[in-house]
């Protein structure tokens, strides 16, 4: 895999928009957002919000509306479960021969939906602990971007496409850590999501 130039992300809520902006902002430009209709022209008008400032990140258009292919090097998929079969359909138009598919979503079940549709070998097992960001709107706010867990199945010994979304993350500032097994890394977030999350919201 070459050196990431281009980073597209599904889903600029809390988690996408807490790792876009940092990206952003080490490589301005290299960052698009998927996004199309109303959200996409309210982006553009308004930008995205990040802790006070904004942020005109490039939009891209889900595939059915966008007339050539841009096949990306990176993709960010950070959508809500209940969207996931949409953002599949509106990124299929920037999925390349090398392109790598990374979820930051919750749950265990997202990466076989995206290796299904796109082939197991474009995707990095991926999750987000630590972060405390909401949305409203076109606003993000967060005091804590969490850590980025990810990588492939088992990393012993890292990859080439897990080394060079490492070199990305520490060039930009973003926390990340890459587990022996992360399957095992998947399981334990969804048995605290499970067991956990109820009681946090009820107190």
């Amino acid at each position: 895999m070459n050196e990431i130039k281009s980073i597209l992300l599904v889903g600029a809520g809390a988690v996408g928009s807490s790792v876009a902006h940092k990206l952003h902002d080490k490589n301005p430009g290299t960052v698009h957002v998927l996004a199309g209709g109303e959200r996409a022209q309210r982006y553009r008008d308004q930008g995205l919000v990040i802790n006070e400032q904004r942020y005109d990140l490039p939009i891209m258009e889900p595939a059915a509306n966008s007339a050539a292919s841009e096949a990306v090097d990176l993709i960010l998929v950070a959508v809500k479960q209940y969207h996931l079969t949409a953002a599949i359909e509106d990124m299929r138009h920037y999925v390349g021969k090398n392109t790598v598919i990374l979820s930051l979503m919750n749950g265990i079940t997202s990466e076989s939906e995206l290796g299904e549709a796109f082939g197991q070998e474009k995707i990095l097992y991926g999750l987000v602990i630590g972060i405390d960001g909401n949305r409203t709107g076109n606003q993000v706010r967060f005091t804590s971007a969490g850590t980025i867990v990810f990588g492939e199945a088992q990393n012993c010994e890292w990859s080439d496409r897990v080394a060079k979304i490492a070199q990305l993350f520490d060039a930009a500032g973003v926390i990340y850590s890459v587990p022996d097994d992360m399957l095992h890394a998947l399981w334990y977030k969804f048995m605290i999501n499970v067991g956990i999350n109820q009681v946090s919201g009820v107190l």
